[in-house]
């Protein structure tokens, strides 16, 4: 019989140790559209020990969370510890760019020098990405991803979590349930 203790590395333990077994249904809370719902129950594995965590109603953004501004994308998980605690924890801040007809993703700073102008678009130190992954937010070993939520702000909003309704005009949110968070799917 397999153990995850085989796995000396943090990250392929909890990639196999900490899944969500099931679909939350993960959504905003209709009442409170600055909180998080779930339709369903889903049970859940934390270092292999399975848990159930319960629906959940206008489950507040955690402290910590910071806003984003216009023209901005950003990634929360929801995410449960063994204790049925639940969290959520923010990713970097990103924007999408468009170069030679392809779609790419850099940070939030792509493009803009400390004046806050439009610089050379294509600037040569920066990296551009073909994946929204690596903005992703990471999850402790002790959590388990429950599901994401990408918050898109249009060119004039800015996003306050736990101020700013979910359903609020020049906010798109996008809600994902996740069995552990992907490897390479551009979200």
């Amino acid at each position: 019989m397999g153990r995850l203790a085989v796995f000396m590395n943090d990250e392929y333990r909890t990639s196999l140790g900490n899944v969500c077994l099931g679909a939350a249904g993960l959504t905003f809370n209709t009442t409170t559209p600055v909180a998080l719902d779930t339709a369903n129950a889903v049970d859940y594995t934390v270092d292999g020990v399975i848990h159930n965590l319960a629906v959940l109603s206008a489950q507040a953004f955690s402290a910590g969370n910071t806003s984003i501004g216009p023209n901005e994308k950003v990634f929360f998980a929801l995410v449960a510890d063994a204790a049925g605690n639940v969290a959520t924890i923010q990713g970097d801040t990103f924007k999408t760019v468009f170069q030679n007809g392809t779609t790419y993703y850099a940070d939030k700073n792509w493009g803009v020098n400390a004046s806050q102008t439009q610089t050379d678009p294509y600037p040569s130190n920066t990296v551009l990405q073909e994946s929204t992954i690596q903005f992703l937010p990471g999850v402790p070993v002790s959590f388990t991803a429950i599901g994401l939520i990408k918050v898109e702000t249009d060119t004039v909003t800015s996003f306050v979590p736990g101020i700013t309704a979910l359903n609020a005009t020049g906010i798109t949110a996008t809600f994902y349930d996740v069995m552990t968070l992907p490897a390479r799917t551009a979200l």
